[in-house]
Parts: structure tokens; sequence; C-alpha cells
């Protein structure tokens, strides 16, 4: 009974990391924080593992495990690019700056490749999800003032107006007051 409660349990984890899969990409919505993500894939790593090695006996245990292996190989051979990116995104490494900058705000850059660009993202907290209202590779004050990604050192929350969110993105050298549009906002 303990082995078909595994299977159970495998089944509903693999089918919360696709349904979290499915609205991060089609509507830009995952779950709140930063880490919630990572754990879930986390749990789902360990408990394939721990799934196969039960079950390894049995035929179909060996077949899943090779259709992974064979997965994570094909992956790799276009110069690792999604395999990087799966690894970054999975683990954590790709994350630059998270800050919370207000109580229904979060604030990230992240970049889950080794070929592009940090982008800097803005979410909003929805309870135990969250929405992505924003992406963005630099924030530009004036056409002279800008500041990219990498030199972002600090982020504060000034106010919300209607669709715009204010903010103080702080650099080395450079303080610079935004005002960014809620580009993803679901209109109602």
């Amino acid at each position: 009974m303990k082995k078909n409660k595994l299977i159970y349990q495998y089944i509903l984890v693999t089918f919360l990391l696709l349904l979290d899969f499915i609205a991060t990409t089609n509507s830009k919505i995952s779950l709140a924080g930063y880490w919630s993500d990572r754990i879930l894939f986390g749990v789902w790593f360990f408990l394939t593992i721990y799934t196969i090695k039960t079950y390894w006996k049995n035929k179909w245990a060996k077949g899943y495990f090779y259709t992974l292996l064979v997965l994570i190989v094909l992956s790799i051979i276009p110069m690792a690019i999604p395999f990087a990116g799966i690894v970054l995104s999975t683990t954590g490494l790709g994350l630059k700056y998270n800050k919370q900058i207000s109580k229904n705000y979060r604030f990230e850059i992240a970049q889950y490749g080794f070929m592009g660009r940090p982008i800097m993202s803005i979410s909003e907290n929805k309870i135990i999800f969250e929405k992505e209202i924003l992406d963005c590779h630099d924030f530009e004050a004036n056409d002279s003032v800008y500041i990219k990604p990498w030199e972002v050192k600090n982020v504060d929350f000034i106010r919300e107006e209607d669709s715009i969110i204010f903010l103080k993105v702080y650099s080395e050298n450079k303080v610079v007051k935004v005002g960014v549009k809620k580009v993803f906002e679901v209109k109602n």
C-alpha cells in the first residue's frame, strides 16, 4: 500500500510542477516568492530519484530513468544552453538581486543563460501567487541617463499611481527615479 501512495504523491507533485510551468510561461503567474518554484522543483527532483529507486525492478521505472537521462543529454548537446537555463532557473544560481520593495511588489534581477542579458522584473503579490507585471533590460530616466541590470545596487519603492509604479534605482554612481508601467497588467 505504501508504494501506491508514493506513485500518487509523485503524480501529484509532477502535475503541480507542470501546472506551475504552464502558468508561468503562458500567463506570467507563479507561486509567491522566488524560492517557492525552486522548492517545488527540488521536491519533484528528489521524489523522482526516490520513486525510480523504489520501483527499479519494474520496466517502466528503468524506461522512465533512461528517458530522463536522454532528455538531459539532449539538452546539453546544443552548447549546453538549454541545460544551463534549466540549472540556473531551478537552483537559484541565476538570481542576481531580489528585494521585496513593498507589501505588494517584489523586484528581481535574474539571468537564466550564459549568452543572454540579465532581466529586471517586478512581480505583484496575489496572496499565494505572483503575477509578473514588468520585465525589462534597463531603466531609462531620460535619453542620456539609464541603469543596466548589472549596475543595480538597490531599488526603493516610491509610490504607485494607476498603472505606473515609481521606483528609485541606485547604482555605484547614479540614482535614477523612474516610473514603470505595468506591462502585463490584467484588464478587467
